[in-house]
């Protein structure tokens, strides 16, 4: 039986085996594969491998790369992810010098941040925080991934003993065998945090035994005057080498400048607009040019697989397609009464305003419901809805953070999804207003509905 998906390009390799792009032959879909051979794996590493796929169905969150199924070929497991456009970190400083703007360092920690919170409340230690894992989308918003060597710490041991990460990132505590438990993922992110800032490692030495002594004995640098007080000492508190005075996680997304941003979100790309920050990522000069990734490559040496072996459980497909949002148009009823996303839409820039008088006998309904979706809005200080109180996140322009959606993406989500249905339907003979307090989703699907009758 054919497969839907094909092979485009190998992404990379790991300790376990290659990450390669696939796309889906006739549908603009696509999602990272990786192959871990476990033909010559012992138990151990078997388990380890089995340990991550199933780690992974488990994790739902913006800023964690999504998993979406795991099979076995063989002997070689099949991990299939979500395939994150910009490449991870390293790439985006590798096409980029000079200082970066406060602020997109601050957004990114503010991401990373909110991920590594939800990691670690379920008790999931990275342990392996790098530039190299800390992926982005096209957008430049962060996901982390590879969770290989990440553990689910057992209820009656707070602490790992097992030594893991990469050496420039590793905490002191690592390198003195004392154990080791989210602090250790707190210390690499200000690693990853002062070389974002920096343009060069925290830590660096000629050889191993330097550098284990200067993590370990030697002082903690900081981040340039030219950053704020506040992003500096964070840092620091971060890099501290006693993990209990480290804040968690959730004590980073309490914490100037982290917490102010978190009241005031913006995009990454909106903030590199702002600030006419220069940089070669995003473009054709990228080290990660998306046009060029999605043209299949010759594949050498080529996989051990063909692509008739590449199946994506249905289940597992549809399970991922509605945690972005994205159902297919006939399933907009369906996804207001489940309550789900509704689909995320790209648009022209001067698409955007609402023109309620185009159609009067549809204005009414549509203005009752973004009246009513927007109610709490209007009243809010910083006019941000929180979408917990009436829908989940919406995936517009991912300017409003996990949780809340700016009032003109949401505006502009609602207004387009009802004129795609009203586009087909007849006008509406005699619209009433209804208070907005009285209006929720079930509302929302009853007037979809009616227009569609």
């Amino acid at each position: 039986m054919e497969s839907d998906y094909k092979i485009v390009r190998e992404l990379g390799t790991g300790a376990f085996g290659t990450v390669y792009l696939i796309k889906h032959k006739t549908e603009p879909e696509w999602f990272a594969l990786k192959t871990v051979d476990l033909s010559r794996a012992d138990s151990k590493e078997r388990a380890s491998a089995e340990r991550e796929a199933n780690l992974m169905r488990e994790l739902d969150h913006d800023h964690v790369v999504r998993y979406v199924a795991s099979t076995f070929n063989g002997s070689t497991l099949f991990i299939f992810t979500e395939y994150c456009e910009g490449g991870d970190l390293s790439h985006f400083l590798e096409d980029s010098n000079g200082k970066l703007p406060e602020d997109l360092i601050v957004c990114w920690v503010y991401q990373t941040a909110s991920a590594l919170a939800y990691l670690h409340q379920m008790k999931i230690l990275h342990r392996d925080l790098k530039p190299q894992n800390i992926y982005l989308t096209a957008e430049g918003d962060i996901k982390l991934g590879d969770l290989g060597i990440a553990r689910v710490l057992d209820k009656g041991m707070g602490m790992a003993l097992t030594m893991a990460g990469t050496p420039f990132y590793m905490s002191p505590e690592i390198f003195q065998m004392k154990g080791y438990d989210h602090k250790t993922d707190i210390w690499s992110f200000g690693c990853v945090v002062y070389e974002i800032a920096a343009g060069e490692h925290a830590f660096s030495a000629p050889d191993m035994s330097c550098l284990v002594f200067a993590i370990v004995s030697g002082k903690v640098p900081l981040i340039h005057t030219s950053y704020s007080d506040g992003l500096r000492q964070l840092v620091k508190s971060m890099m501290d080498k006693d993990p209990d005075e480290r804040p968690s996680a959730e004590q980073l997304l309490d914490r100037r400048p982290v917490k102010e941003f978190g009241n005031n979100t913006q995009s990454p790309m909106i903030i590199m607009k702002k600030f006419k920050f220069r940089t070669k990522w995003g473009t054709h000069d990228s080290s990660v040019d998306v046009s060029k990734m999605f043209t299949t490559a010759e594949l050498n040496p080529p996989p051990c697989f063909g692509e008739h072996d590449i199946r994506i459980p249905k289940d597992s497909l549809l399970l991922h397609r509605k945690r972005l949002g994205r159902p297919s148009p006939s399933d907009i009823s369906e996804t207001v009464k489940a309550n789900k996303y509704l689909p995320a839409m790209r648009v022209k820039e001067e698409a955007i305003e609402l023109n309620l008088k185009e159609d009067p006998s549809h204005a009414a309904v549509m203005e009752s419901v973004m009246r009513g979706l927007m109610g709490v809005m209007v009243d809010s200080q910083d006019r941000t809805l929180k979408a917990s109180a009436i829908l989940p996140a919406l995936d517009i322009d991912r300017t409003g953070g996990q949780g809340s959606s700016t009032e003109k993406g949401l505006q502009h989500s609602i207004f387009t999804a009802l004129r795609n249905i009203r586009s087909k339907t007849r006008p509406m003979e005699n619209p009433t207003y209804v208070p907005f307090e009285t209006i929720d989703a079930e509302f929302i699907l009853n007037q979809i509905q009616v227009l569609q009758t």
